[in-house]
């Protein structure tokens, strides 16, 4: 099958990154082009045919969510995405456009080059849009970006999701076509179980990696840290690529603030988790979050124990519950104190054999294999086989 891929990023961000994988992973079933703005991989792709890039100029934040407020649409975006279409003029067999938080582009062309070749339009959300809930005032932005997002919707052919709540949110969003077809696409994870020696057994240190935004606050851990420094003094707490006010530290004396350590953002991690006693995923502070974090994802195939600090309701809750290297949270002080205090005297004896399952759900294989099922609901008649000539 040929199929045309509209994403916004490929590589380079985090939502970049997961379209690279699964750009990878189907370029081994099928006949790929690739329509994006920023084309950034980090893995060599040698099953491509042809990499379309479109112009495309962010708006500054701002100004978009005035544009939305106003006029439902952000006009620059039609004139992109309008652009864009021109630029797609071979043959394709289906569409699929991925699309992440604040990036409505790959839709709203996916749908306008459906429109004017008449090929099924299938997406991938990576992020629930619009954020539910906490994560977004229910004022009149609000209701534009759902009124325009829900009509984008309503003409897709597929609708993939990241997680059971977040399709289930999703879904209910909208009136959707008749035998839509929907599916949970998990983000995949590294393809190899990695294994680092500790560097520095005599300091316990407790990391973080990526942002802090919205109702994902490291509040719950901050306190927690504090009293661990109680029975714990020689303890660390870093974060790396994350943005926290001066004013989050206030609990804190001179000597004490010197243990909590903020790194700029890399990639490259290998050198944090080497030193790391413990992961630190931290999901939003509320009761029905259907977001689950990339970074617990990236976590499970790091030889290290994990701490998750999540809703009694969360995805992440659901999917990573009853695995003893993964100690899950309430948004509770006392509750994480025990989970680091736990992690500390459990450091080097860990058994992680048990995130085999899990680990299995995520691998790019099976999400590559559940991805490629739902593709082939299209064309059930057009085997992998039958393409190659196998």
């Amino acid at each position: 099958m040929k199929i045309l891929i509209i994403a916004k990023n490929v590589g380079r961000v985090a939502p970049g990154i997961v379209c690279e994988r699964l750009i990878k992973g189907l370029s081994d079933k099928h006949e790929l082009d690739i329509l994006t703005t920023d084309f950034a991989p980090s893995i060599i792709f040698d099953k491509i045919n042809t990499v379309i890039k479109f112009k495309y100029r962010e708006t500054h934040a701002s100004i978009a969510k005035l544009f939305i407020s106003f006029f439902g649409v952000n006009p620059l975006d039609i004139y992109f995405a309008n652009k864009a279409v021109t630029q797609c003029n071979d043959k394709y067999d289906l569409i699929l456009s991925i699309i992440s938080s604040n990036h409505y582009i790959s839709l709203m062309i996916g749908n306008r080059l459906s429109q004017k070749t008449k090929l099924k339009h299938f997406t991938h959300f990576l992020d629930a849009i619009p954020a539910p809930g906490a994560w977004l005032k229910n004022d009149l932005f609000c209701k534009r970006l759902k009124r325009f997002v829900y009509k984008n919707l309503a003409k897709v052919d597929a609708l993939f999701s990241t997680n059971q709540k977040m399709l289930d949110y999703q879904l209910s969003t909208f009136k959707a076509k008749k035998n839509l077809i929907s599916e949970v696409i998990f983000n995949p994870a590294e393809t190899t179980f990695q294994y680092f020696p500790y560097s520095n057994k005599h300091i316990n240190t407790f990391l973080f990696t990526g942002g802090l935004y919205g109702p994902r606050k490291p509040d719950y851990l901050l306190a927690a840290f504090k009293v661990l420094l109680k029975d714990y003094p020689n303890s660390k707490l870093e974060f790396v690529g994350s943005r926290i006010p001066s004013n989050c530290f206030s609990i804190f004396s001179a000597s004490e603030r010197e243990k909590i350590i903020l790194h700029p953002f890399t990639k490259d991690l290998n050198n944090y988790y080497e030193r790391a006693t413990a992961l630190i995923d931290i999901d939003a502070d509320t009761e029905d979050d259907v977001f689950l974090s990339s970074k617990i994802i990236n976590y499970i195939m790091i030889n290290r124990t994990i701490i998750s600090e999540t809703g009694i309701r969360s995805p992440s809750r659901e999917i990573f519950k009853g695995i003893p290297s993964i100690l899950q949270c309430a948004h509770d002080i006392n509750e994480l104190v025990d989970a680091m205090k736990q992690a500390i005297s459990e450091k080097g004896k860990e058994d992680f054999c048990d995130r085999a399952d899990v680990i299995s759900l995520f691998k790019l294989s099976s999400v590559i294999d559940k991805l490629n099922n739902a593709i082939n609901q299209e064309h059930p008649l057009i085997s992998v086989e039958r393409i190659y000539g196998g």
